[in-house]
């Protein structure tokens, strides 16, 4: 995934977006330490729009089959990241893990509000929008999965 070889990495993007559909939560849940990252880091790279739409397929596909409290974790760590495609994608993916799974620990959603808070003050717009509508989505609860990302 972290190749520089665009078509190598697009594959391996690709190959885990399909990975993640077949695996169980079981299956995916240790994997959460050592993808999410990779693939949000894909995510917000803009120096290639291909392996950025793959990677967006395969993390939405892991935070969709796999919402654990780990998977969350490793996104709340990313919305704290210096680059602001991080950032705004680590929250979209958020919302994907809180729709998937709204019964996730409650100290964790706390985590998330409060990080969301701290957000709202962000240099970028793009960050503070992303907050505010994850806060939004966090209250509203799982109902509007389809509208996101």
């Amino acid at each position: 995934l972290g190749s520089l070889r665009s078509a190598l990495s697009k594959r391996a993007a690709q190959t885990l977006a399909a990975l993640f559909e077949e695996l169980g939560t079981a299956s995916n849940r240790p994997l959460a330490s050592a993808l999410v990252p990779s693939l949000a880091k894909r995510v917000g790279d803009n120096t290639n729009a291909f392996i950025r739409a793959q990677a967006r397929a395969a993390l939405l596909a892991y935070c969709t089959s796999c919402p654990s409290a780990d998977t969350a974790l490793c996104l709340l760590g990313l919305a704290r990241h210096r680059l602001v495609p991080l950032r705004v994608a680590a929250l979209e993916y958020l919302g994907v893990c809180f729709d998937a799974n709204p019964r996730l620990d409650a100290e964790l959603i706390a985590g998330v509000q409060q990080a969301c808070l701290d957000l709202r003050r962000d240099a970028h717009p793009d960050v503070r929008d992303a907050a505010r509508d994850l806060a939004d989505r966090i209250e509203r609860g799982p109902a509007a999965a389809a509208d996101y990302v």
